[in-house]
């Protein structure tokens, strides 16, 4: 009864380091697939900033400049509706001239970007395009994308915990039990069978026995 607790001690310490040994891998792995995919995603933003400024920060410019706010309007409208985008605003100095959306400080990014135009040959800052993009949706799917991503590799880890310890029983402990019992059962004085483990033949090294 002893060896039977002892060797049961033994297999649930070897179970608990398995699962903190694979359960700190899959963190750590976890971690980084979710770095990985936050750094897309920001790059994904930086994306719509560069399109931003390369196709309509001429158009603003020359409705700013022309005091057409109408066609200024439905120009940053549609700034609007590229992904993440929550509020868009032409600023005269510091005064808003015109906007779209709800501006926020918290869970954003915003960046501001100059607009120029040319008179007479000479280039006059004029005003500022200000753009919001939204970081709570990104951290919203981060986290679902989180609880995916671990879920999955707990259920991964505790099939390899398994296999494992079927493999580990299969090769060593099972012969560690049949040693313990057959050492227990020698008695002083007395002739002993040789050991046996009963294990598969290999074609080179003949079967294991203990005198």
């Amino acid at each position: 009864m002893g060896k039977t607790k002892k060797f049961a001690s033994i297999s649930r310490r070897l179970i608990l380091y398995i699962v903190l040994c694979s359960s700190l891998i899959t963190l750590i792995l976890s971690g980084f697939q979710l770095y990985h995919e936050y750094q897309a995603d920001i790059t994904a933003l930086d994306r719509v900033y560069e399109r931003i400024a390369k196709v309509h920060l001429q158009t603003i410019s020359a409705t700013l400049w022309s005091t057409d706010t109408t066609r200024m309007k439905t120009v940053i409208e549609g700034l609007s509706n590229y992904a993440g985008v929550t509020h868009v605003a032409v600023l005269e100095v510091d005064e808003v001239l015109v906007s779209v959306g709800t501006y926020s400080e918290t869970d954003t990014i915003s960046r501001s970007f100059p607009l120029k135009y040319k008179h007479r040959g000479e280039e006059l800052e004029i005003g500022r395009l200000r753009v919001t993009i939204d970081l709570g949706a990104i951290y919203r799917r981060l986290l679902e994308r989180a609880m995916v991503i671990l879920a999955g590799n707990a259920i991964k880890t505790a099939l390899v915990v398994v296999f494992m310890l079927l493999v580990f029983h299969a090769i060593v402990t099972r012969h560690f039990r049949t040693i313990s019992g057959y050492i227990g059962d020698i008695k002083l004085g007395e002739s002993i069978e040789p050991l046996k483990l009963l294990r598969k033949k290999s074609a080179v090294t003949p079967s294991t026995s203990l005198i």
